[in-house]
């Protein structure tokens, strides 16, 4: 439990130093800690038990898992408003190629004769394929859903700002029909 702890201290130091927010590294974070959550409820339901030898795969998980969540925030940072759809086709699929690799190389073990060894093989695949799950599926979601709530919210200060000047005023929110990915000029009426 310590070894855990302590990895995932430098983990959350590293997103901080990464992001420079405490909040962003919180966003980021927040799938590495779905996917662990995902993983123990998975070793549960299996009746998975984590010991002394096993347990030794745990910081490993935790960096790996990680790692996705970090590539997919920075390319949707890069792309921009509106870009979780293409960041997971491109990005998430590369997370996915690059988590099977690692799983594999950790699931090598399964087939060891020795019950440590093949205990250790199981989790770290059950791990990685969580936290790469939680990566791609609940991150872009997320994203979403913060897109939609920024939206939202705009537009509720756009119909105040209405409201209280009693004209329509400029806004500062770009069009969410238009990606950073799009070549083409808005439609002009």
């Amino acid at each position: 439990p310590k070894l855990v702890l302590l990895a995932s201290l430098v983990v959350f130091l590293m997103l901080l130093i990464d992001v420079r927010s405490p909040i962003k590294a919180a966003l980021v974070a927040l799938p590495l800690v779905v996917g662990m959550l995902l993983f123990l409820g998975v070793c549960h339901l299996l009746r998975l038990e984590l010991n002394m030898f096993n347990m030794i795969v745990l910081p490993s998980i935790l960096g790996i898992g990680i790692d996705n969540a970090v590539h997919i925030h920075h390319r949707y940072i890069e792309e921009g408003r509106g870009s979780a759809r293409y960041v997971l086709r491109t990005t998430g699929y590369a997370a996915m190629l690059a988590s099977l690799t690692t799983a594999i190389g950790f699931g090598s073990s399964m087939v060891s004769s020795h019950l440590g060894l093949r205990s250790l093989g199981m989790l770290a695949v059950i791990g990685i394929a969580s936290t790469l799950a939680s990566a791609v599926l609940f991150y872009p979601c997320l994203l979403s859903v913060i897109e939609d709530f920024e939206r939202w919210r705009d537009s509720r200060a756009r119909d105040l700002a209405e409201m209280v000047h009693g004209e329509p005023r400029l806004s500062r929110v770009s069009n969410p029909g238009i990606s950073a990915r799009s070549t083409e000029p808005p439609d002009v009426p």
